[in-house]
């Protein structure tokens, strides 16, 4: 029962000291910006997320548990757009973003609960599906609050030798520092 209730439980915290102890238990930590501490100092400490406001936090709060493995929680796709980057483009639209920026041309797209839950399968079985195409965009919402999904998606456009474009509301900057979590620094990585 304790490691089902790590696996769930979540700190909330501005200091190194919040994300040691959150971590000798098992638990994430959400690293708060408003708070005392550095992104460097939380970051250290192991911190998986980082949230420059309390907007951002719960939005991290209610995105992070909420999906079955090999699922991704979507607003939709559009098979052929000619508006999202290079070329012919393959976008899925991820649901959650913390960003809430001004003039979003997807508000919809904020709510982390809101959209329909996809298998993954599914999901890269109708990007393999659809022909003519010189890429994949990731949009949303944010794709990086979803990155395991997100790398599922790029990797099989990769094997159909596309390049993939994300669209985020975080800088390089901040997602270097951990700002959405160790795992969408990897999904760094799964991009052009």
């Amino acid at each position: 029962a304790e490691d089902t209730i790590a696996e769930h439980a979540l700190m909330v915290g501005d200091r190194e000291y919040d994300a040691v102890g959150a971590a000798r238990e098992g638990v994430d930590t959400i690293g708060v910006l408003y708070g005392y501490g550095s992104p460097e100092e939380l970051r250290d400490a192991g911190a998986a997320y980082l949230a420059r406001t309390p907007e951002e936090a719960a939005a991290i709060a209610c995105g992070r548990d909420e999906l079955a493995p090999g699922t991704a929680r979507i607003a939709g796709t559009v098979r052929h757009s000619s508006v999202d980057g290079p070329g012919v483009r393959y976008v899925v639209f991820f649901q959650g973003c913390p960003h809430h920026c001004p003039e979003c041309q997807n508000p919809e797209t904020w709510d982390p609960a809101g959209g329909e839950e996809v298998s993954l399968e599914d999901l890269t079985e109708e990007l393999r599906a659809t022909r003519y195409l010189d890429g994949v965009t990731l949009s949303g919402g944010d794709p990086f609050l979803q990155p395991e999904a997100a790398m599922a998606v790029a990797d099989a456009g990769r094997e159909m030798g596309l390049n993939i474009w994300a669209y985020t509301g975080w800088t390089f900057e901040a997602l270097l520092d951990g700002a959405a979590g160790q795992n969408a620094r990897e999904l760094l990585g799964h991009l052009d």
